[in-house]
């Protein structure tokens, strides 16, 4: 996050503290459910200075002096989303005529089938139910809003180079439609940067990011080949480039007026945190119980878990011993450089106080080429784990989206209250379950997938099964499908839930069985840092580095 936690003296990991650690500690005592007035524009940009800082305000701000009607035309959770969260995004204003410029054209649905009408007739309105025009008057007729701000997936082939950007992947096209319809003129459309306009630009804040992105679309003037659709007459069409919209940077003047924000905040961490305890020293006894438990994990041994027929690691003694003699292809990845750890020498850090950071157990500054006799269809490069400082210029040691990243600040705020004193964070390794929230670990599994060697029929299965989503996700039925890899990447990229459940089907051998796809536990196998494989979980002093807890908007 922009000034952010945390300033390294070593170097830690990307952390997806969707379980685990300091997540489970603050989730009970940490409840502050945002009260928007939807027609007060004001309060929603007070809120989105507060949390993604002025850079986001200020394109707020922009949005609200272009597009008359926008509180109107979405809901102030919609417009809230389209502002904050992951940097590697971006906003324009866009006629709603000129979407489906950019986008596939829509094809128009004249009729349903007899299933879908009697969905329809019971209340279930949507797209598949109704005819194209029936559901853009549904459309019409929503009040407060449109619960998402329509995107356009953009793409290229490799950041820096003059090539020409493209659009791959959408969503919105009824939408606006009806607002066109409608008679409006203004739009505000989110932009989804893909492929190396995503991975190969900085983004450690959203202006580092947009500045470097319009930068790179300079190159061609902001010209960008619409999306490929498909003709039964013509065949695949690539209509020609046109220039996309300007992006959002800092925006323009204020006409909003004035409020303040209808909000149940934090309040004071004191308030809602009992002391936190030092844990007390382990006695040599304690140490070397730990030492002859934790040894043979350190050796490679299978040791098993609680639970019996597992290892601590979460393996079976099938892939256990399946590991021991997969080869794995992994090199650095070209263009980074791997820095050197600083030694730290514990004398001189008496009198700081040391918190835990969960972080997933990936590799990082490396790329995967092949495991076992699969061969990635491209390198996938991985930048996660305890190692993830090392491949920085600067000393960010860790990284994380905002809403974790806010409950580790807090907790190291109020340590440093309570303690007056320096805080250090300190990597402790997450379980299996982590490593599926991972961006890199959801692109390897892709790139390993062989489309060749899988049957139309396999393709759809396992397109179907990753859209009916996990009891948690719910249905993702917008899920594009394997085929496009750019576009599934970029779909994962933006839906944690989703990535998870790909990621986990992945690791099913009933699953890859069933579809021919690539064993996802030997993908997880590559992307774990070795020294990590096999061990338990909680396992800590892989790095740490220093918080910062004076920093207060993240």
């Amino acid at each position: 996050p922009p000034g952010g936690i945390p300033e390294g003296m070593a170097h830690g990991g990307a952390v997806h503290m969707q379980s685990g650690g300091v997540a489970k500690f603050l989730k009970g005592a940490i409840k502050a459910p945002e009260i928007i007035v939807p027609s007060k524009l004001t309060e929603l940009k007070d809120l989105i200075l507060k949390s993604e800082g002025e850079y986001a305000a200020k394109r707020l701000e922009r949005a609200a002096d272009e597009i008359p009607n926008l509180e109107r035309m979405y809901k102030p959770r919609a417009i809230k989303e389209a502002f904050s969260g992951d940097n590697a995004k971006a906003v324009a204003t866009m006629r709603p005529a000129d979407f489906e410029r950019y986008a596939a054209p829509l094809s128009k649905k004249t009729s349903v089938g007899p299933k879908a009408a009697e969905l329809a007739k019971n209340g279930e309105i949507d797209k598949h139910t109704v005819t194209t025009d029936e559901y853009l008057k549904h459309l019409q007729r929503i009040k407060g809003g449109f619960d998402d701000v329509p995107f356009l997936g953009l793409m290229k082939q490799e950041a820096g180079l003059p090539l020409m950007p493209y659009i791959r992947g959408h969503e919105g096209r009824h939408r606006s439609r009806a607002l066109a319809d409608q008679g409006e003129t203004k739009n505000l459309v989110r932009i989804l940067p893909g492929s190396d306009l995503r991975e190969g630009l900085p983004r450690r804040s959203q202006e580092e990011f947009i500045d470097a992105l319009r930068q790179e679309m300079e190159q061609t003037g902001r010209l960008v080949l619409p999306e490929k659709y498909f003709d039964e007459t013509a065949g695949a069409i690539q209509r020609p480039a046109i220039e996309l919209p300007d992006l959002y940077a800092k925006g323009g003047e204020v006409h909003m007026g004035r409020g303040g924000i209808l909000k149940k905040g934090f309040g004071e961490l004191t308030d809602l945190l009992k002391p936190l305890e030092r844990a007390p020293a382990k006695s040599k006894e304690e140490i070397e119980a730990i030492a002859h438990r934790i040894a043979p994990q350190m050796l490679g041994e299978f040791v098993r878990g609680k639970a019996g027929t597992q290892s601590v690691a979460g393996k079976t003694q099938k892939q256990f011993a399946r590991e021991k003699d997969l080869p794995v292809d992994i090199r650095p990845t070209k263009g980074e450089h791997l820095q050197e750890p600083k030694k730290v020498d514990y004398e001189k850090l008496m009198g700081n106080v040391m918190m835990g950071i969960p972080g997933d157990t990936s590799i990082t500054g490396k790329s995967i080429h092949g495991v076992g006799d699969i061969r990635l269809e491209y390198p996938s490069p991985q930048h996660g784990g305890p190692l993830y400082g090392h491949g920085r210029e600067d000393e960010k040691f860790w990284a994380s989206g905002i809403n974790a990243a806010r409950r580790v600040q807090n907790l190291g705020k109020e340590i440093q209250r309570q303690y007056d004193a320096p805080v250090l964070g300190k990597y402790i390794m997450m379980g299996p379950e982590g490593l599926p929230y991972a961006q890199h670990f959801a692109d390897a599994n892709l790139q390993a997938i062989d489309l060749s060697k899988m049957s139309k029929r396999q393709i759809e299965g396992f397109n179907k099964l990753i859209r009916q989503g996990s009891p948690k996700s719910g249905p993702r039925q917008n899920f594009p499908g394997i085929e496009d890899k750019n576009e599934a990447y970029l779909h994962m990229a933006f839906d944690p839930e989703l990535r998870k459940h790909f990621n986990q089907l992945m690791e099913m051998p009933t699953v890859t069985s069933k579809f021919n796809l690539p064993s996802g536990q030997d993908i997880r196998f590559a992307v774990t840092e070795p020294e990590l494989r096999n061990l338990e979980v909680g396992m800590t002093g892989k790095s740490m580095g220093r918080m910062r807890p004076e920093i207060k908007d993240l």
